[in-house]
Order: C-alpha cells, then sequence, then structure tokens
C-alpha cells in the first residue's frame, strides 16, 4: 500500500517498531497536502507551527518509551466549526468574526491528551446549511474520485482530505447527515455516534441535532477515534460516560443479528447502483448467518420536523449577526431563513412533539431488530457547484437525504460503509442504523461487510483510482 494512504494503526505499529517517527510522517503529510489543496480545496487553514511542535513531542515520547496509545503522532484535521485555541474557526462563513478562540473545544483536548498532531482545519459549507462542499468563504471542495463531482457535506474537506491520503482520518460534524453522506461520496466510514457519546461546545446552529465524530479508510481506525473522543465534558452537559470502543475484527458468524432493509423512503426512489449495493451487503450478512428481511420504517413527520428545526437555525444564526452581515452568508442559508419567518412558537413546540414520537417508533423498531440497513443517500455524488443532481427535480439537497436526518432527530447512532463504485468510478455506499447506545454493535457489523469488500481499498478491482493529476 503506498505510504500515502497508510491507516492510523500501520503508523502506530510503524512508530512502535522504529521503521517511521512522527515527525517523517508529519513532512510527507504537509507536503501530500500542499501538493493537493490546489486540486481539491480541502484544507481552510493549515496548523504547521503547532503541528510540528506536537510531533516532535510524539516522537519524544516514542523515543523515550512513554507513547501515550494509538493517537500518539498520528497526524488528524477537524473540521472549520471544531473550536481550537487561538486559531480562528469560521464554519465556513463570512459571516462568523475573523476572531481566534479562547479554549479548544472537548473533542480537541481529547485528541492532545492521546497526543494526536493536528495539522489543521478542514473546508465546510456556510454553516453546515446544505449537503455539498462549496461555501462563499472557502470556495469549491472537490471529490478525489472525479474532481467535477461534489464531495459532499457539510464535513466536505474532512471527506476529501482523508479520500485523498493526506491524513489517516478526521473530524466531521454531523447535523443532518453531515459525516455520512460525505463518507458515502468519498468511499469512506465516517460514524455519527448516538447524541452526546462525544460532547461538544454549543455553537451549532442546530442545535441537539448535531454530533460530532469521526471519519477513517478503514472501521478500524474508526473505531480507535472514536474511543478517544467519546468522553464525557462537563462542559456539556448532555454527554455522558459510557464504555470504550474496541476495533471489532470482522470475522466469524453474524448468527443471530437481527436485520431490517428498507430502501423507499420518500417522493424520490434511490438510484438503481445505490439500491443495488444495499441489497448485496444485505446477501452478504445474510450469508455471514445474520437474519435479514425487508421492513417499512415509519419516520412519517420527519421531513417536516427537519425542515421546521433547519430553517430556524440558519434564521437564528444570520438575526444573532445583523441585518447588515445578511448577504454574506450563503444563498442556501438565507434561503432557508427565509422559510422560517412564518415559523411560530406552536409550530415549533409541535415539531419537538413529533421529534419525541418518531424516536418512539424507531426505538420500536429496534425491540425487534438489531441493526437497520439503508441507502446513504439516493443518488452517488454529482456535479460541484450545485445543491441537487441536475435534471432530479428535486427542491432541496434534503431531498436527496431522506435517510440521514431522521437520525439525527432521535439521536441514534448511525454510519456509512463504503459498498463498491458504479461504472462512473464514483463510489457507493451504505448506511446501518442502530438504537441508542450500539455503536460498537454498528462498527461490528461495518467490520464483517469491510471484510467481504475490502472497504475503502477494495472500491474497484484496479484498486484506488482517484482523480488527482493536474498537480
Amino acid at each position: 500500500m503506498s505510504e500515502d494512504f497508510r491507516s492510523a494503526q500501520e503508523l502506530h505499529r510503524a512508530y512502535a517498531a522504529g521503521e517511521l517517527s512522527p515527525v517523517e510522517e508529519l513532512e510527507r503529510t504537509l507536503a501530500r497536502t500542499e501538493d493537493l489543496q490546489p486540486v481539491l480545496n480541502a484544507m481552510s487553514r493549515m496548523d504547521t507551527d503547532t503541528a510540528r511542535e506536537q510531533a516532535r513531542q510524539a516522537e519524544q515520547r516514542w523515543r523515550g518509551g512513554s507513547a501515550r496509545g494509538p493517537l500518539d503522532g498520528v497526524p488528524i484535521t477537524v473540521k472549520d466549526n471544531v473550536p481550537v485555541a487561538g486559531r480562528i474557526a469560521r464554519a465556513g462563513s463570512r459571516g462568523t468574526p475573523d476572531t481566534p478562540g479562547r479554549v479548544n473545544g472537548p473533542v480537541v483536548d481529547r485528541l492532545l491528551e492521546a497526543g494526536a498532531v493536528i495539522v489543521g482545519a478542514t473546508t465546510m459549507p456556510d454553516w453546515g446549511c446544505k449537503g455539498v462542499g462549496d461555501s462563499p468563504l472557502w470556495g469549491t471542495t472537490r471529490n478525489p474520485w472525479d474532481r467535477s463531482l461534489t464531495p459532499g457535506g457539510s464535513s466536505s474537506g474532512a471527506a476529501a482530505g482523508v479520500a485523498a491520503g493526506m491524513t489517516p482520518w478526521s473530524i466531521g460534524s454531523d447535523g443532518a447527515g453531515s459525516i455520512r453522506m460525505p463518507a458515502g461520496f468519498c468511499g469512506l466510514a465516517g460514524i455519527k455516534p448516538t447524541y452526546g457519546r462525544v460532547a461538544m461546545l454549543p455553537g451549532s446552529a442546530f442545535g441537539s441535532l448535531s454530533h460530532q465524530g469521526p471519519l477513517a479508510r478503514t472501521v478500524g481506525d474508526l473505531a480507535i477515534l472514536l474511543d478517544a473522543i467519546a468522553q464525557p465534558d462537563d462542559r456539556d452537559g448532555m454527554s455522558w460516560p459510557g464504555p470504550g470502543f474496541q476495533v471489532p475484527s470482522g470475522d466469524g458468524s453474524l448468527d443471530g443479528l437481527r436485520v431490517a432493509v428498507d430502501i423507499d423512503w420518500g417522493p424520490y426512489p434511490a438510484a438503481p447502483e445505490l439500491r443495488a449495493a444495499v441489497q448485496q451487503t444485505a446477501d452478504r450478512l445474510a450469508a455471514r448467518g445474520a437474519w435479514v428481511e425487508p421492513v417499512p420504517v415509519d419516520v412519517t413527520g420527519a421531513r417536516e420536523t427537519l425542515d421546521l428545526l433547519w430553517e430556524t437555525g440558519c434564521a437564528a444564526v444570520i438575526d444573532h449577526a445583523g441585518p447588515e452581515r445578511r448577504e454574506l452568508f450563503d444563498e442556501t442559508m438565507r434561503y432557508f431563513a427565509d422559510r422560517a419567518a412564518g415559523h411560530t412558537a406552536i409550530q415549533y413546540a409541535d415539531a419537538m412533539a413529533s421529534r419525541t414520537l418518531l424516536a418512539g417508533r424507531l426505538a420500536a423498531l429496534h425491540r425487534d431488530w438489531d441493526v437497520l440497513l439503508t441507502p446513504v443517500t439516493t443518488t452517488p455524488a454529482f456535479e460541484v457547484d450545485t445543491d441537487i443532481p441536475a435534471g432530479s427535480g428535486m427542491e432541496s439537497w434534503l431531498d436527496w437525504a431522506p435517510y440521514t436526518y431522521p437520525f439525527n432527530l432521535t439521536g441514534q447512532p448511525a454510519m456509512t460503509v463504503p459498498a463498491g463504485v458504479d461504472e462512473r468510478n464514483r463510489p457507493l455506499a451504505i448506511q446501518l442504523v442502530g438504537p441508542r447506545f450500539a455503536d460498537q454493535r454498528l462498527l461490528a457489523v461495518a467490520a464483517a461487510i469491510e471484510a467481504e469488500t475490502g472497504g475503502f481499498v477494495g472500491l474497484s478491482d484496479g484498486g484506488r483510482r482517484l482523480d488527482l493529476e493536474g498537480r
């Protein structure tokens, strides 16, 4: 495997054997990022000097026999809405203040405690308001598999950078699919953990819809990173402690696992190649001993509830910025905010009640079914600089994302797993959903799928076919 695509686990083994140092790996990362940034536009900020100091300290720990664990000395990026003390986090927006943060977010503190080397921040659309990768502030981020396509969003640069081999993993956030959709478009694994499992500072436009979590090229790396960041923090009163996460083997039988499959949600059907990917995954799970059946999932009211909460969040951000800054925000952000003008407090209360009812229906589903298997989106990656696929007849990016946002409303864990490529070399993916607190179960099922398909590495018979020329 190319040195640009070493997993975090492989880097850990190389450090332990003395075959590679954190300083050497960081310099490779910086060179790779400098090379590819003009091609992909994945980074919003580089923290080169502090990263070099962090790498030097990690190297000393490894040489002194005091390495802190599997993250020590491994490069990582964080999304542009994750606070880092002394650094400017803009949330992809021209409407945010251009001032350094005063404190680290909980995730950053956990990363630094584990010895990770934070290379910088990744691009995202304005306040994560849409599922693609462009913003008035950072411009257009491109998909490493085909630079004419979007990497998805809103963890756009996170997914593009990991898929292109800049770093083995990244921290994203997910308010309606913003980890899972770009992971799917870029052929990665990504998880939105159970709400509160990863502590966050206040600041998301979308409140308790938003979760932070990891993206990686392997399920094993995903589990390691989630284990490091999934710790409570007193600054987030909704965070909670739980058992640590283990790297699943992917081997063995799935006897007794009950898997529900549902493909047809909403007015826009999933593309044939994505439907086939879900069916092939179902067949693989059944061959490993799982009990797999089609089960209709009742997500009645989810879109209406999400619309009201999403639009209200966008309106709140723009209102707090003041009328003089309104035109600085992305057109999509302003569109959603305008739609919120007619919302009432009673409608908001009704939406919260509908959210609770949805959570109850999904909890009842999971009394009978351990895992729900669905597509991630209705479409593979499509052209950049548009919110919807050309000719689709859709009106909003949420029209092609009906499978993701219900689980932001319910707080359940949900994750993306790679599932091959289509004839255009676009990555395909499936989504796994579990009941609250079943994050480890999802990782285990994802590892079993990865063992069958090869995951990111096995996306095509000819190996990776990334579109990174023209540097």
